[in-house]
C-alpha cells in the first residue's frame, strides 16, 4: 500500500515536470511529422501566391508580402527531398522568426501544438557523417509516430543569408 507522503511527493514531481512542458507547433510533411517550438511562431497563414526568387535554389519558393514586409518562402519538403501526395487547399504558411529575420516555412496542413517534457525528447540520432541532421535538435514520440524537433537557427540561417542578402534587395528595389 502506498504511503499518503510517497503519493504527495510523487504528485509534486509530476507537477512540477508539467511545468516545464514546453508547447510545440506539429506540422506534416509529406509522411513525416516535423516540429517548432511555440514562442516561434509568428503567425499562421494560408498558403497564397508567392513571387518566385530567379536563380534561388528549387526549395526557396520565392517571398510574400506580409503587410508590407518582404518574407521568403521555404519548402522543407523540397529541401529535405521529401515526397507528398498532400492536397495544396490544405498548405500552410508558417510564419516563424529566426535570428531577427521572419521567414515562412510551408507545411502540408494546419499544426497540431503539443506539450512536450523535458523526459520525453531525446537527443537526434548520430547516422554518421552521410547524414545531415545538424537542423534536428531533439525526436519524441507522439500518438504511434516520431516527431523530429527542428533547430530553425541551424537550418534557416543559411537559406536566409541566401535570400535575404542579395535577392530581396532586387525584389524590394
Amino acid at each position: 500500500m502506498r504511503h499518503l507522503g510517497e503519493f504527495s511527493h510523487a504528485r509534486r514531481a509530476e507537477a512540477h515536470e508539467e511545468r516545464l512542458e514546453t508547447q510545440y507547433l506539429s506540422f506534416p510533411l509529406g509522411s513525416e511529422r516535423f516540429a517548432v517550438e511555440i514562442l516561434r511562431v509568428q503567425e499562421i497563414r494560408p498558403l497564397c501566391a508567392i513571387m518566385p526568387i530567379p536563380n534561388a535554389p528549387v526549395h526557396i519558393r520565392g517571398v510574400i508580402n506580409l503587410r508590407g514586409i518582404i518574407v521568403p518562402v521555404i519548402d522543407l519538403r523540397l529541401r529535405f527531398g521529401l515526397m507528398t501526395n498532400a492536397d495544396p487547399r490544405f498548405a500552410i504558411i508558417l510564419v516563424v522568426n529566426v535570428q531577427d529575420k521572419i521567414c515562412g516555412i510551408i507545411a502540408d496542413a494546419v499544426p497540431k501544438v503539443l506539450a512536450v517534457s523535458p523526459s520525453e525528447l531525446a537527443p537526434a540520432p548520430d547516422f554518421g557523417q552521410r547524414v545531415d541532421l545538424s537542423f534536428v535538435s531533439g525526436v519524441f514520440h507522439r500518438a504511434q509516430e516520431l516527431v523530429l524537433l527542428l533547430d530553425l537557427d541551424h537550418l534557416l540561417s543559411v537559406e536566409l543569408g541566401r535570400v535575404c542578402n542579395d535577392e530581396i534587395d532586387l525584389v524590394a528595389g
